[in-house]
């Protein structure tokens, strides 16, 4: 199934998508003058 292997990838793509957005927030928390 050529098909599952597609939806597979682009859920991978979307899953480390999100972890590095998620990255982005913690570092922007991190660095924010405020902690």
């Amino acid at each position: 199934k050529r098909i599952g292997l597609f939806e597979l990838e682009i859920c991978k793509n979307h899953f480390s998508m999100r972890v590095i957005k998620t990255n982005i927030e913690k570092s922007m928390l991190y660095s924010s003058p405020f902690v």
